[in-house]
């Protein structure tokens, strides 16, 4: 499940202030933005669940700070800070850019209970989904989870990277799902991978 973002959000301002505190000798806002070392690495986001992003380069400097124990106890106690596993965006430079995003520690489900993934076409648009179906247990636990986050995103994570956080549309009682908004084919099939790597032992 994804975290609270409000409760992010306020980790977020609480984490840059800690740092923003150790800036000595700066004359201005604009300056003392500049010497925060965590804002030289880091764009902060605070919006829905993505706390920030970073370039390639700069995502190890990222985790150094943030895993300063000080630091960790500003998170919610229950809640993780994972990398997407595929760069969101670029800037004018060409520098690839991965986000951020919180979330809960406690797994829900784990990819075991995947039977068939596979991609899939909308009837109506013809843009990439991914088709997903689970086993009788998997359905089970997904109805109740899918029905108490209508609305919320949940991430899909592959050995510790966020590849994908869709939001839940609606509660999926008989195990079979659809993930769309994905970008083009190749993406789906990317993603058909990682669920079918999640399903092995």
């Amino acid at each position: 499940l994804a975290a609270d973002p409000q409760e992010l959000a306020s980790s977020l301002k609480q984490i840059i202030s800690y740092y923003q505190a150790d800036t000595t000798g700066a004359k201005n806002d604009t300056s003392a933005a500049q010497n925060n070392p965590l804002l030289k690495v880091f764009v902060p986001q605070g919006r829905g669940i993505i706390f920030g992003s970073a370039t390639t380069r700069d995502t190890a400097e990222v985790n150094k700070l943030l895993n300063k124990k000080a630091v960790q106890e500003m998170l919610p106690h229950d809640t993780e800070l994972m990398w997407t596993a595929k760069s969101e965006f670029s800037d004018k430079n060409g520098n690839k850019y991965f986000n951020l995003v919180g979330v809960k520690k406690q797994v829900e489900l784990s990819g075991d209970v995947i039977t068939e993934a596979r991609p899939t076409f909308d009837r109506y648009t013809n843009a990439a989904e991914v088709s997903m179906t689970m086993n009788r247990e998997g359905a089970r636990k997904w109805a109740r989870i899918t029905g108490a986050n209508i609305g919320k995103p949940i991430a899909i994570v592959l050995d510790g990277y966020v590849y994908t956080y869709p939001n839940v549309i609606t509660k999926i009682s008989d195990g079979r799902s659809s993930i769309t908004g994905l970008k083009n084919v190749q993406e789906a099939e990317d993603l058909v991978n990682i669920l079918l790597s999640g399903a092995l032992p």
